[in-house]
């Protein structure tokens, strides 16, 4: 199967990323968690591309070796952003804390990407909150060989599929209801929950890819039935997501919300309805482009304007506003002028030092 860009999962991606944007604004929020949501949706979404993108197969060796190279090719994109951002967020920093060797502490783990694997909420949230994102996909890069050759026989996935769901939805409730008796897990942060949700996006990219292969010739010759059919399906997931996302807040727990993500991934990944049409226009294709970096420079903006601008008196709007236009002049920047020669500098460099180790 060719693989080309899913623009509804794009597109869903930049929503996304723009309800956690909003949700960290100044402007007031709906009775939701959109930061939660949001976060789950990226991880079955990074699982359901990193799967679809290699066909369901793998090309490295399941060992720590292969693993670590597979990291390294990873992180060399985003890792120089990562640095922007930190130092950036030092920006919003007294002087008297920035020289502390608890600061210093925080900065190392921060920088390693090993925060998100602390309990302590002033560690994981550290210097740009969203960088805690990146500290869980780097242990999901890490399993991504293992995890892709546990599924290259699809039969286990009817297996794995409830079996992983299981073992989240039963820690995230032991975690609820007996808290620091059994186990003390970060639920929004921890690594190990997030591996699971993002191996639960692999597994259903494929299923996704067996029936997209099935349909491809009924599709090709029953058009505008497919059309509107995936318009239909398409229309009224986004529907029922607002719907669940306020009515279901208080009664689902995340896991239910990522098993509902793997449900919405799957019919997305189709692009065969209005909606895909709509996420294929190029404005939104532009967006698509730099959503890791406007997620990654986000936070960083909105603890500059909250310091130096807000004292000013501007309004929520006016004030939400002028940094959502900051953070896109900033992402674009970056993607447009820095992202390469900054990977190749990276790539250059995690090389040297893992050369360094083996050596």
């Amino acid at each position: 199967m060719d693989k080309k860009r899913i623009y509804s999962i794009s597109g869903l991606k930049v929503i996304a990323i723009w309800l956690i944007f909003w949700w960290h604004s100044w402007m007031q929020n709906p009775p939701c968690d959109l930061g939660a949501r949001g976060c789950e949706f990226f991880f079955v979404a990074s699982g359901f591309l990193i799967c679809y993108s290699r066909g369901g197969g793998v090309d490295q060796t399941c060992s720590w070796g292969g693993s670590v190279r597979y990291v390294i090719k990873k992180l060399s994109g985003v890792w120089p952003l990562h640095l922007a951002c930190f130092l950036l967020c030092l920006l919003s920093m007294a002087p008297t804390d920035i020289f502390r060797w608890q600061t210093a502490l925080k900065a190392l783990l921060n920088l390693l990407l090993l925060h998100s694997w602390s309990h302590i909420e002033g560690i994981f949230f550290s210097f740009n909150g969203p960088s805690w994102f990146l500290s869980c996909l780097l242990f999901c890069w890490f399993c991504t060989p293992v995890l892709l050759r546990l599924i290259l026989k699809k039969r286990k996935i009817w297996i794995l599929f409830p079996a992983v769901f299981l073992i989240r939805y039963g820690i995230e409730e032991i975690q609820f209801f007996y808290p620091d008796t059994f186990w003390n897990f970060n639920i929004h942060c921890s690594p190990l929950l997030r591996v699971m949700e993002f191996f639960m996006g692999m597994m259903t990219a494929a299923v996704w890819s067996e029936m997209a292969e099935r349909m491809r010739k009924w599709r090709s010759g029953h058009e505008l039935q497919s059309m509107a059919g995936f318009s239909l399906c398409e229309a009224g997931i986004l529907f029922l997501t607002g719907y669940l996302f306020v009515a279901k807040q208080n009664s689902w727990g995340r896991a239910v919300f990522v098993l509902y993500f793997c449900i919405v991934m799957f019919v997305f990944a189709f692009d065969g309805g209005i909606c895909s049409r709509l996420f294929a226009w190029k404005p939104v294709t532009w967006l698509a482009g730099i959503q890791l970096e406007f997620f990654m420079f986000h936070v960083p903006v909105i603890n500059f304007m909250t310091k130096y601008v807000q004292p000013c008196g501007l309004s929520a709007v006016w004030l939400t506003g002028l940094t959502f236009v900051t953070v896109l002049l900033l992402a674009l920047g970056w993607n447009r002028f820095l992202k390469k020669p900054s990977e190749r500098l990276a790539t250059r460099g995690f090389k040297a030092v893992w050369n360094w180790l083996v050596s």
